[in-house]
This record gives C-alpha cells, structure tokens and sequence, in this order.
C-alpha cells in the first residue's frame, strides 16, 4: 500500500503484487523455499554473498510479480493482456528490492543477536536498565585451538562459523539468545523462568 500511495498505482494491484512478492522472500529468508541455495550463498565471502542475494531477490521478484500480474488479469481484467500485466516497472523493481532487503536484513539482525535482546533493543528496553536473573551457558569449542595450528586462521574462522551458526536454531528453539562471542566461545543465556523449565 504505501507503494501505491508513494506511485499514485491502485491500491488493490498493488497490495495483490505486495503478496506474491513479499511471501516468497519472507519464505526464502526463512529458509522454507530454496533453504540449499541460501546456505550455499550464506557461506560466500561477503561481496559474493551479497551480489547473489541481490540476485536471487530480483529473480524471486520478477516471478512473484510476474504470477500476480497473471492473477490479476485472468482474474480482474487488469491490463488489455497477460503479458502487460506481468511487466513491472522499474520504479517497482527497486521498490520492492529495497523493502525486501530491508526485511532480510532485519530478519537477519533478529537471527544473530536473538529474539527477546532483538524486541528489547527495539522498544527501547535497554535506556532503562532493569534488574533480572539469567541462566548462562559459556559454551567453549573443543579443539579449537589443535584445529587453528593444523588448519590455519582462515579455516578456523570458517569452522567456528560454522559450528556457531549451527548453534543459533537449537538456542532460538529454546527462546534462548547468544549475547556474545569471544574467539571459540559464545555465550548463551535464558531468563530465569525459562532456563528452569527443561
């Protein structure tokens, strides 16, 4: 909708191309649609990473707006044919590029530091400092340090990586956060009430 309000575009087709857009990036973010495609790109050095997300963004983009266009055609009569209701205009294309990645990176924030210090940081929870119980878990790579002088810095790094992003699931499952990293450990922690229930 606030495309439509910002391109002066008919609410309804607009909000119809929001959710054929929108549904299958929040699915691909999620990991439910092309899940190996984005583990594949997650593990990419930066640059890559980003250029092919990009990618895979506008692609998931063009289709989703291409099967609304479709939609509403066949089934409202938008557009004299098909095939100019699935064209999107430029103007859409980085709209909804820039909102997708938008979400993603969001998303993503909410992935790394954990739900409950990501809801926190946003209503503004730590400009007033509360006293609280926690249960901590300092959770220490064994043999990090053999794997690093046989393997090298770089591959350490990705080892790590990789064990702590196998970590994240388990620990948001358990509505539990990682509040930090430092070298081969990480800190997991879970209020009180929680921790206590398992």
């Amino acid at each position: 909708m606030a495309y439509a309000l910002m391109f002066d575009v008919e609410g309804l087709h607009s909000a119809v191309r929001g959710v054929f857009i929108g549904t299958p990036i929040l699915l691909y973010e999620r990991g439910v649609i092309l899940r190996r495609w984005r583990d594949i790109i997650r593990q990419a050095a930066t640059p890559v990473f980003v250029v092919t997300t990009i990618a895979t963004y506008v692609l998931i983009i063009l289709i989703g707006n291409a099967v609304a266009g479709t939609a509403l055609h066949h089934l409202i009569g938008y557009m004299s044919t098909a095939r100019e209701a699935m064209v999107m205009s430029e103007s859409g294309l980085l709209y909804s590029l820039g909102v997708s990645t938008l979400v993603a990176f969001v998303f993503r924030l909410r992935d790394l530091i954990g739900p409950s210090l990501f809801t926190s940081l946003l209503l503004g929870r730590y400009h007033r400092p509360i006293k609280e119980e926690r249960i901590f878990l300092f959770l220490d790579v064994s043999g990090s340090t053999h794997f690093a002088e046989r393997y090298g810095d770089l591959e350490t790094q990705a080892y790590l990586g990789q064990i702590f992003n196998a970590l994240a699931s388990p620990v948001r499952r358990s509505q539990g956060s990682i509040d930090d990293y430092i070298g081969d450990m990480a800190l997991v922690t879970w209020p009180m009430d929680r921790g206590m229930r398992d």
